[in-house]
């Protein structure tokens, strides 16, 4: 009976690599083969669960590939990390049919081009996380020309760093379909970010998301940022980077910022879980962020600073709150244009001298909200919305509360100084 337990519970812990090959054999290389198994042109290895210090590699032009660890494998590799390691050379294309992971892999799943290349392209239809992996790079890097097209990314398991960022997309041409996270992505450095689209040292990078979805946890207590889009500051308008669907279910969490928009553009945002910040904003959106629809009817919130930071986007159309912001100031724009700003749930703010919902134009140049509804509740230790020289607000309308200590509205020459 023992003896047959334990046989048992042996198979059940094999992780099993599988390479389907439709053009050529793919090129799996890793531990040695425990059993070999094909079938026609699909191509199986299943291997024992516990391999330290291995390198699992998947290249091969033309190859399709399958790669699965089971529930009790273990793989690490000691000489650079990568312990799985996915390239393509330069006029090659390189097909991941799914990656599956129920293991742990103590290092990382790097998905990239194989040293400089001039073309080559790699497919990923679905990287489906159930274990534990230290991080993931999925990326062209040092402006290599080559493309990475992502199907589905989802994580149910657990990615977390303690010495660089959880996950990391680059390239100059990257699409994602679908980013589904339902337990933690967390970065343990108070330097890095959790979640980073983007290399920002001029790369030039162009990545595309069509949906990003958290259910879970992205961020924490020692992560800079919770998800970082990371243009190059200093050549503004050379990365890009677009998002069709930014949806928050869960919790994004940063020590400094939770969520910091640079060069992206937002078709639409919408928050029903917690965004939380205890340094910084917990949003700030700067560099050309272009956003057509932000709506939050769920908690943003800001320890030590505004909840949410607007600074110099290139638009935002509208933004509908129906749920709770709050921070030293609720709502900061800077040098904007803006459609429609309505508010019906609550902004509050806890700074003494300035608004809950701040206009300013810290540049001289002009900012303009067309309409701005509020039929729910700000309350504020200084002023309601307060508006700097060159603010404009064409139609305010109002049925709700403004609970002040200062103005309802009031009208400032200089950053914190009002003449009521």
């Amino acid at each position: 009976g023992g003896v047959m337990a334990s046989s048992k519970k042996l198979i059940l812990s094999l992780a099993t690599i599988s390479c389907l090959s439709s053009l050529a054999l793919a090129n799996i290389s890793g531990p040695t083969y425990a059993i070999p198994y094909n079938q026609g042109n699909n191509y199986y290895y299943t291997l024992l669960g516990y391999y330290p210090n291995t390198q699992i590699r998947i290249n091969g032009n033309g190859s399709t590939n399958t790669l699965y660890l089971g529930r009790y494998a273990y793989i690490n590799y000691n000489t650079d990390g990568k312990a799985i390691l996915a390239n393509a050379g330069s006029n090659q294309h390189l097909t991941i049919d799914k990656i599956t992971n129920k293991g742990i892999v103590n290092g990382a799943l790097n998905v990239q081009n194989q040293g400089n290349i001039d073309n080559g392209s790699i497919t990923i239809h679905d990287i489906d996380n159930q274990g534990y992996i230290r991080n993931v790079y999925i990326g062209v890097w040092k402006e290599n020309q080559g493309s990475i097209k992502l199907d589905s990314f989802k994580n149910s398991g657990l990615i977390y760093n303690t010495s660089d960022n959880g996950i990391l997309f680059e390239g100059k041409d990257v699409v994602i379909d679908k980013f589904i996270n339902e337990k933690i992505i967390a970065s343990n450095d108070s330097t890095k970010a959790s979640l980073v689209i983007g290399q920002a040292n001029n790369r030039n990078d162009n990545i595309t998301i069509k949906l990003l979805l958290n259910k879970g946890l992205i961020g924490g207590e020692q992560s800079k940022y919770g998800i970082l889009f990371n243009a190059d500051p200093k050549n503004k308008g050379t990365d890009k980077f677009s998002v069709n669907h930014l949806i928050n279910t869960g919790v994004i969490y940063g020590e400094d910022v939770s969520i910091l928009f640079s060069n992206a553009t937002i078709k639409n945002f919408l928050n029903t879980g917690t965004i939380e910040a205890h340094g910084q904003r917990a949003i700030n959106a700067y560099n050309q962020t272009e956003i057509q629809h932000f709506i939050n009817s769920g908690t943003i919130e800001s320890k030590s600073n505004a909840a949410i930071l607007f600074q110099q986007p290139k638009t935002i159309t509208n933004i509908l709150n129906t749920g709770m912001i709050s921070g030293t100031v609720g709502v900061a724009i800077d040098t904007a244009t803006i459609t429609n700003f309505i508010n019906t749930g609550t902004i509050k703010a806890t700074h003494k001298q300035t608004g809950a919902v701040l206009l300013a134009t810290l540049k001289n140049t002009p900012l303009q909200i067309e309409n701005l509804i509020n039929t729910g509740s700000i309350d504020s230790q200084s002023h309601g919305i307060m508006i700097e020289v060159g603010g404009t607000i064409n139609n305010f309308y109002n049925n709700g509360t403004i609970k002040t200590q200062g103005h309802g509205i009031t009208f400032a020459t200089a950053p914190g100084a009002s003449d009521n």
